[in-house]
């Protein structure tokens, strides 16, 4: 497993889901994120962390409702997530 880098995006969205916070694309986008499921996929394959998710209606550009999902980490996985992020660099 690689170790996080404190500072990075990653671990701004860890940190958040490790907190509780759910999100999806276009709430990741007011925290910097702008490829929100990227980062996921970084999570769950660098990282081992499990990320739960589901698909929502929001509305996107112009009103239009787009499908997006919505992630959050369950209780196991912040146990995980909270000492990945201690072990930060």
């Amino acid at each position: 497993m690689s170790t996080l880098n404190r500072k990075s995006k990653t671990a701004r969205i860890l940190h958040l889901l490790a907190m509780g916070h759910t999100l999806n694309r276009f709430e990741a986008e007011r925290v910097g994120d702008h490829t929100l499921p990227q980062t996921i996929d970084r999570l769950q394959r660098r990282y081992g962390i499990a990320v739960a998710r589901q698909d929502e209606v929001v509305k996107g550009w112009c009103g239009h409702e787009t499908r997006v999902a919505r992630y959050w980490l369950e209780a196991s996985a912040r146990e995980l997530a909270l000492k990945l992020l201690s072990k930060a660099n």
